[in-house]
C-alpha cells in the first residue's frame, strides 16, 4: 500500500460515526521544539509505545488542516501524559483518538490494523452497487451508494462496471440523467468518480486546498480519476462518452450524503445543464489523506478542504439549489421537482 494519497473526499462507512480515506504523503520533521516522551521523566510509558504515538503526533502537526490553530505543546503534553502506562503501540490507540477528537476536524480516525488490511484486501468494498436505469422512459436514473475499500484492482472494475451500465441505458437515448446520491455515505471517491465520468464529462471537477493554501485538481479524464498529476483510479478498456455530453443532470442529495458523496455532488456543480436538488448534505466536505503506521493501523487525518471547480470553498453542508419537500435522505422517490425541470430542458422537449 502506498503512504498517503489524498483521496479527497472518503468517508469509510465504519460502527459509531461516519469517517473517510486517501493518498500518500510523507511526514516531515517539525520545525519548532515539541514535548515528547522523554520531557516527561516520570512517565511510565514503553519506549516502543512512546515512539509510536509521538510519530502519530508529529503527522498530525505536520499535515492537520487545523495545524495552525492547535496549541500543540499543550497538546502534546496533555496526550504523553494521558498515554503515561501504555506499552504497546496498540496500548496508544485511545490516546491516538484522543488527540484526533481535539483536532476539531470531525472527520479524521485511526484504523485498526484488522480493518486496515480487510479494506486493502478489498473485502466488502460496497455493500450496494450502483443501479442504473431507465425512468419516465426517457430520463437515465442513478442511485450511487458510498464505495468502501481502497483495493486498486476492485475500484478500477467497479468504475468500469458502472459506465457499461450507463452506456447500457444511454442506448436507449435518454434526455437526460438524475444522480441519486441521497444515501451515499462515502467511502473512496475515486471509484466513483470514474464511475459516473461519462455523465459528469471530462475537466476539472474540483479542488482540494491544505492548510498552507496549496490546491490540488480533482479531475475526471477520458476514464482516468485524476488526483492532481497523479491516475488514482482508471477504467479498463476504453471508456464510454455520452452520446449527448451536455444532455442536462438532476443531483439529488441530502443529510445522508456525506464525505465522498459529497465530492462527487462539489464535482457537479459548476457542470452546464445541472441543478441541484434535496436538502442539506451531512457537512464532510474536507478530505483525509492516509498515514500506514508500523503495526500497519492507518491514521486518516484531515487535510484539505474542498471546493468546486469553480473555486467555491466548503468544509460544511452543500445547500442544494431547489429545496425539495418529502423524504431526502433516502435513494427511492424522485422529487417532482426534479422531474420537472429535467422536462423543461431543451434537450427533454
Amino acid at each position: 500500500m502506498k503512504t498517503a494519497r489524498i483521496i479527497v473526499f472518503i468517508l469509510l462507512l465504519l460502527a459509531a460515526c461516519d469517517k473517510f480515506p486517501n493518498i500518500p504523503v510523507t511526514p516531515t520533521a517539525t520545525a519548532t521544539p515539541i514535548p515528547t516522551v522523554a520531557s516527561t521523566p516520570t512517565s511510565r510509558i514503553s519506549p516502543d509505545a512512546a515512539k509510536y504515538l509521538n510519530d502519530a503526533l508529529d503527522i498530525m502537526q505536520n499535515n492537520s488542516i487545523n495545524k495552525h490553530k492547535i496549541d500543540w505543546p499543550a497538546l502534546r503534553a496533555d496526550i504523553l501524559n494521558a498515554a503515561a502506562d501504555a506499552q504497546t503501540p496498540a496500548g496508544t490507540y485511545p490516546f491516538i483518538n484522543m488527540a484526533l477528537s481535539r483536532l476539531n476536524d470531525n472527520h479524521s480516525f485511526l484504523m485498526e490494523p484488522q480493518e486496515a488490511a480487510a479494506a486493502e484486501n478489498g473485502i466488502n468494498p460496497t455493500p450496494v452497487p450502483p443501479k442504473i436505469t431507465l425512468v419516465e422512459t426517457k430520463f437515465g436514473y442513478v442511485v450511487m451508494p458510498g464505495y468502501r475499500g481502497f483495493n486498486q484492482d476492485l475500484m478500477n472494475q467497479y468504475g468500469t462496471d458502472m459506465q457499461k451500465q450507463i452506456e447500457e441505458i444511454d442506448r436507449q437515448n435518454p434526455c437526460g440523467w438524475i444522480v441519486d446520491l441521497r444515501d451515499n455515505r462515502g467511502g473512496n471517491v475515486w471509484p466513483m468518480l470514474i464511475g459516473i465520468g461519462p455523465i459528469l464529462g471530462d475537466g476539472i471537477a474540483g479542488w482540494s486546498i491544505d492548510a498552507d493554501g496549496n490546491q490540488t485538481e480533482m479531475a475526471y479524464l477520458n476514464g482516468k480519476g485524476m488526483d492532481g498529476h497523479e491516475i488514482a483510479s482508471e477504467v479498463i478498456g476504453e471508456p464510454y462518452h455520452l452520446a449527448n455530453p451536455d444532455a442536462p443532470v438532476a443531483v439529488l442529495f441530502g443529510a445522508n450524503t456525506r464525505s465522498s458523496g459529497e465530492a462527487i455532488v462539489i464535482a457537479f456543480i459548476g457542470r452546464s445543464n445541472t441543478r441541484t436538488f434535496g436538502s442539506n448534505s451531512g457537512g464532510y466536505t474536507t478530505g483525509n489523506a492516509n498515514f500506514p503506521l508500523s503495526d500497519k493501523a492507518i491514521l486518516f487525518l484531515t487535510t484539505v478542504i474542498g471546493a468546486d471547480r469553480t473555486g467555491k470553498m466548503y468544509g460544511g453542508a452543500i445547500i442544494p439549489e431547489v429545496k425539495t419537500k418529502g423524504n431526502n435522505n433516502f435513494a427511492g422517490s424522485i422529487p417532482d421537482e426534479a422531474l420537472q425541470w429535467l422536462g423543461d430542458q431543451p434537450a427533454c422537449q
